[in-house]
């Protein structure tokens, strides 16, 4: 039955056929059901490669094949989309690593510098991923875990240490992030620019102090320094007079 002008007609279940779609179809050019994993990736994809001014819901769903209010059956909007991908990355830090370390200390370090290399990998939402937590069950167990872990470290002053290696860490991300959206704004070449600095100073034969402070305004820095930096970060955390 359908309804047309207030009055009601009977047509042919044949005339209604071609417009039928099991539950979960798509409504333009693919047949198969949408995922929500395929959203995601797809998603992921734009923003990898175009940053996360490209993504709109509607050109998620035109390069789906499918109609806006199929993505929203999964995501109800672009926030909670945003938001499903920094928890699939997040998540995925815990992949293949040791769940009973013989050294908690080392199993720290070793988690930060996963966190800093998975973000920076992933770099064009990192300073979304800093966004406070939504209060919930999972907020106050991953803390009651991270409290565990580093107490079982040694650290003297549990939220000092969690705070500090939290800022350095996620703080280096952050650099990362912020360096290659704001060069890339004033059209910048980083490497271009690097090279002929060094070059200008080791021509007027610069201290290696002042070529190394060069260098921290640059990428190169970080890669070479971080790990160092931690140590010696976490060294002064275990030393702390609390």
């Amino acid at each position: 039955m359908v309804r047309n002008a207030g009055k009601t007609t009977k047509v042919e279940d044949d005339a209604l056929e071609p417009t039928r779609r099991r539950q979960g179809r798509p409504a333009l050019g693919r047949d198969e059901p949408l995922e929500r994993d395929e959203i995601l990736d797809r998603a992921y994809a734009i923003i990898t490669a175009e940053g996360i001014d490209a993504l709109s819901m509607r050109r998620l769903a035109k390069e789906l094949g499918v109609t806006p209010m199929a993505i929203y059956h999964h995501v109800p909007n672009k926030p909670a989309l945003l938001q499903a991908l920094i928890d699939r990355i997040w998540q995925s830090l815990f992949v293949g690593v040791e769940t009973e370390p013989d050294d908690i200390l080392e199993w720290v370090v070793d988690m930060l510098l996963r966190t800093r290399k998975v973000w920076l990998e992933n770099v064009e939402l990192a300073n979304l991923a800093m966004a406070v937590a939504e209060f919930d069950d999972t907020l106050i167990d991953s803390s009651h875990l991270a409290m565990m872990i580093f107490r079982g470290a040694g650290f003297p002053d549990v939220p000092l240490a969690f705070n500090a290696v939290q800022t350095y860490t996620m703080g280096s991300v952050a650099t990362a992030a912020n360096r290659k959206m704001s060069t890339a704004y004033f059209g910048r070449d980083p490497k271009a620019i690097l090279t002929k600095t060094r070059r200008t100073l080791r021509a007027r034969k610069a201290s290696p102090d002042h070529i190394g402070i060069i260098e921290a305004r640059f990428d190169k820095a970080d890669e070479e320094y971080f790990e160092r930096g931690l140590r010696a970060l976490i060294a002064g955390l275990l030393a702390a007079d609390t």
